[in-house]
């Protein structure tokens, strides 16, 4: 008697767990874009973000500061947010601050480990802006645009 004899479930199981597997693996996640709860910002555009984290932008429409903050370039949800708003690759946003700090013309928005780190920040901060995944969000951030 062989295994599949025994077990007649057992192939609809691994076929189930296999294709379960090859489409978790296919779904990118949704990038929010929280500010804090206080800002008045109700939206932005995907131009504006571009803006706002090549720090060609420095102030909400609201004239409120911006610190955008970024998260570590080794996370998925930076590798996305880089293609999908600033256009760019990791390696090539490396190459622009690198060239920008050279010649004495900014620095990158800082950098946070996750989205946990980003949350904390955002909330405690009513200049900043950043993006976690969308599953991350809390009720402490307010969410301005989702990102498919």
């Amino acid at each position: 008697m062989t295994i599949y004899q025994q077990y007649p479930n057992h192939r609809i199981t691994l076929l189930a767990g296999w294709l379960f597997f090859c489409f978790s693996m296919n779904v990118e996640a949704e990038i929010a874009i929280v500010v804090n709860p206080s800002n008045s910002i109700k939206t932005i555009t995907l131009d504006e973000l571009n803006q706002i984290f090549f720090k060609k932008i420095k102030t909400f429409s609201n004239d409120r500061q911006i610190i955008p903050v970024g998260q570590s370039n080794k996370m998925p949800i930076t590798k996305m947010f880089n293609k999908k708003v600033l256009k760019k690759s990791n390696r090539q946003i490396r190459h622009f601050w690198t060239r920008r700090m050279f010649s004495s013309n900014g620095t990158p928005p800082r950098a946070l480990v996750d989205n946990r780190d980003v949350i904390a920040f955002v909330s405690g901060n009513r200049k900043a802006i950043g993006y976690v995944d969308k599953n991350a969000v809390t009720d402490s951030v307010k969410v301005i645009l989702i990102i498919p």
